[in-house]
């Protein structure tokens, strides 16, 4: 049974090029996601920046969805100034450790697969809205770098396009615990790397240098370790002098190889049916990562707070708007 999302609270895009998508980043207040631009460099860069550790908690999807939703509504009313999306995090070493350990083990314990249901529900709406295209003349791009696991692979492999950095931790580990990662990863490698290499990968729970995930064909820019910024500029740098080019081909990929919400939420169902029959000592297991997360997140909490509180003094200035004539 399909459960549908509460829609996500966007606020009304009047029609036209006239700044559409900047007065909407300019009221955007969303938990666990900070969001700059640079409209020179016609960019938007949401920062996942989670109270806790940094996963995918329901609050920080809904988030993420009500960011997706606004972008597409304002390019459905003609705004297609930025070109380029890219989802970043800002907890360092840290990218996500993909879905929300304290929900699922409550969920599966009380075995109220309703709930965790309504919690796939909540992922796959935000992925899917990257998988989709979240503007009509956008391109999205995940810059990892840091350890990206789980849940926060999937959100990263819905980016059209993944620079990280040479020695990040990848990796879909839901194998070693008895689960299935369901937020899209099988439909997601799929199509980027082939059925077989995909289920090698999900069904050994392994992890993988961005390194190995390049040679794989999962990640398409390298860059060496602490210089993400380069390979973010490197990857813009290729695309933009064939940027057509390079739109098209996505929204080619797109329609060629659709991943389809049905599509998504039938794997969700399942994923579902193998989290309700976990074994107790899976659980154990998962207990025993959920400890070693908070304890990691304890570790770095005074550099995230570093890098947090230092987002909006590094990141571009919030210019004036290009489209309005001042008064």
């Amino acid at each position: 049974m399909a459960y549908e999302a509460e829609a996500p609270m966007v606020p009304a895009i009047e029609p036209g090029p006239m700044g559409a998508t900047l007065s909407f980043l300019q009221s955007w207040d969303g938990a666990g996601l900070d969001v700059t631009f640079d409209i020179e460099d016609r960019s938007i860069s949401s920062w996942w920046n989670h109270k806790e550790r940094p996963s995918m908690t329901p609050d920080v999807m809904r988030s993420c969805d009500a960011l997706y939703a606004g972008l597409q509504q304002c390019s459905w009313a003609g705004d297609d100034w930025f070109r380029y999306y890219v989802m970043r995090s800002g907890h360092g070493k840290i990218w996500s450790y993909g879905g929300d350990f304290s929900l699922l083990l409550d969920t599966i314990e009380r075995k109220d697969a309703e709930k965790l249901r309504r919690y796939g529900e909540v992922c796959i709406q935000a992925i899917h809205k990257v998988i989709s295209g979240v503007g009509e003349r956008m391109i999205s791009i995940a810059a990892v770098d840091g350890t990206c696991l789980g849940g926060g692979l999937e959100g990263a492999l819905a980016a059209d396009f993944i620079v990280a950095e040479r020695s990040a931790k990848l990796g879909l580990p839901e194998a070693n615990i008895g689960m299935f990662p369901g937020a899209g990863a099988y439909s997601m490698l799929v199509r980027k790397i082939g059925p077989r290499e995909t289920e090698r990968l999900i069904t050994a729970g392994a992890y993988f240098t961005a390194e190995e995930g390049y040679e794989l064909g999962i990640v398409d820019e390298l860059c060496e370790d602490g210089e993400i910024e380069k390979g973010l500029k490197a990857l813009k740098e290729r695309i933009t002098p064939r940027f057509n080019t390079y739109l098209t081909t996505v929204r080619a990929r797109r329609r060629v190889t659709p991943i389809t919400l049905d599509e998504m939420r039938g794997v969700i169902d399942d994923w579902v049916d193998a989290a309700m029959t976990m074994e107790p000592h899976h659980l154990m297991l998962m207990r025993h990562l959920l400890t070693r997360q908070n304890r990691n997140a304890q570790r770095y909490a005074a550099n995230e707070e570093a890098t947090v509180s230092s987002l909006h003094g590094t990141a571009p200035a919030q210019k004036a708007n290009p489209f309005r004539t001042p008064a």
